[in-house]
């Protein structure tokens, strides 16, 4: 995927989101299952920051852990219900491509860096390794970082073309004419490559597209440990437990910190620093 390409649909996503908000807010009042695999990293005590935290529903689950949460959305009106709902949080507005320029988090670590359904939503390996680095700048040398990415290779239950998975992903660009395509997805199908979905929230008639990737447990293992991650661990999850490729609703990822050496951290930063441009 192109630089060019990878900024349009961050700018894509970034409006969807906008749009659906409030309705994104709504759907998100139940806690999931899978949360229940962080039990044995979170003491009471921990700091713990959340990125890309939406409507806070990972703060929900930690609230009554004793922990001291920061989250951290691009998205204004979820940091603002976040905040309405949840005041003994602290939730700030701000782009997980550009961590670096939050004030806040200035010279700050974390025992814990939580990244809920986000990386799944950014384009282009280059991109991905980049927020990885970022998230990394942030865990403490005894920290970890957790991830949940949504299994886009298990087969959904959702009727027609509106699921959200690689299957239904590619059989629409087989079928789907050239012009119908970028008319609903606003990315031309060439661009993408067979890993990249493009979905739709909404109804048949009236809704919003958004980006993800499919990622595999394997794929994410190697990207953590290429950003200078250790012991990654990466599974299957369904209902809070170990599952398959085929039926495992997420995807978690579990990757403890090394320190980098300093003759070391320039040619890592090198390697896969990108414009870290937060679409406006």
């Amino acid at each position: 995927m192109t630089h060019e390409t990878a900024q349009a649909i961050l700018r894509l996503n970034r409006e969807t989101y906008e749009k659906i908000a409030p309705e994104f807010d709504k759907s998100r009042n139940v806690l999931w299952d899978d949360f229940s695999i962080f039990d044995a990293y979170v003491k009471e005590g921990m700091r713990v920051l959340d990125i890309g935290c939406g409507s806070a529903r990972l703060f929900r689950y930690l609230r009554d852990k004793g922990v001291r949460y920061i989250g951290i959305d691009n998205n204004q009106y979820l940091i603002e219900k976040a905040r309405e709902r949840y005041p003994r949080g602290t939730f700030i507005h701000g782009d997980v491509l550009q961590l670096e320029k939050i004030p806040e988090l200035s010279g700050q670590t974390f025992d814990c860096v939580f990244c809920i359904s986000l990386l799944s939503h950014i384009p282009s390996h280059e991109y991905r390794r980049y927020a990885l680095l970022g998230m990394r700048t942030f865990v403490r040398p005894t920290g970890t970082l957790m991830m949940l990415n949504w299994n886009l290779w298990r087969p959904g239950i959702r009727p027609g073309w509106r699921q959200k998975n690689i299957w239904t992903g590619n059989l629409q660009r087989l079928f789907l004419e050239t012009d119908v395509w970028t008319l609903r997805y606003r990315v031309p199908e060439r661009k993408l490559g067979l890993r990249d979905v493009m979905a739709w929230w909404g109804d048949s008639y009236y809704g919003w597209p958004l980006y993800y990737r499919a990622f595999t447990a394997g794929e994410l293992k190697k990207l953590c440990v290429r950003v200078g991650f250790r012991d990654v661990t990466s599974f299957y999850v369904r209902r809070g437990r170990h599952a398959l490729w085929w039926n495992g609703r997420t995807i978690a990822t579990m990757a403890h910190m090394t320190p980098i050496p300093l003759q070391n951290k320039a040619a890592v930063q090198e390697k896969i620093v990108v414009s870290a441009v937060s679409p406006a």
